[in-house]
């Protein structure tokens, strides 16, 4: 059955900002990535890597102060729908909106 995906999540994390939450579903489908049934699906240890590393980035760049303009600006939230993974070696792709996941 589909579910909250942040259901998966300790209920001592839920509750936190947005782009805590959106960061850790993001790691959580990486999680999934990982224990795929089928071998050729689940990313190398270096794939792993660079997603969670790229994870990191963009949620540390969306909180990040706009220092330029002299004051802090949000940056734009991102479409509902979002990419988590993409990644060349493989042909998994893996996509949630912040309302439900595969």
């Amino acid at each position: 059955s589909k579910g909250d995906p942040a259901d998966i999540l300790d209920a001592k994390l839920r509750g936190r900002a947005d782009p805590q939450m959106h960061e850790m579903l993001q790691t959580l489908a990486v999680s999934f990535l990982c224990v795929s049934t089928r071998s050729d699906d689940r990313p190398t240890m270096k794939d792993v890597v660079a997603m969670l590393k790229e994870i990191r980035h963009i949620e540390s760049a969306r909180s990040e102060p706009d220092l330029t303009k002299g004051k802090i600006q949000a940056l734009p939230t991102p479409s509902p729908k979002r990419d988590v993974i993409s990644q060349g070696s493989s042909n998994v792709s893996f996509a949630f909106s912040d309302d439900s996941m595969c």
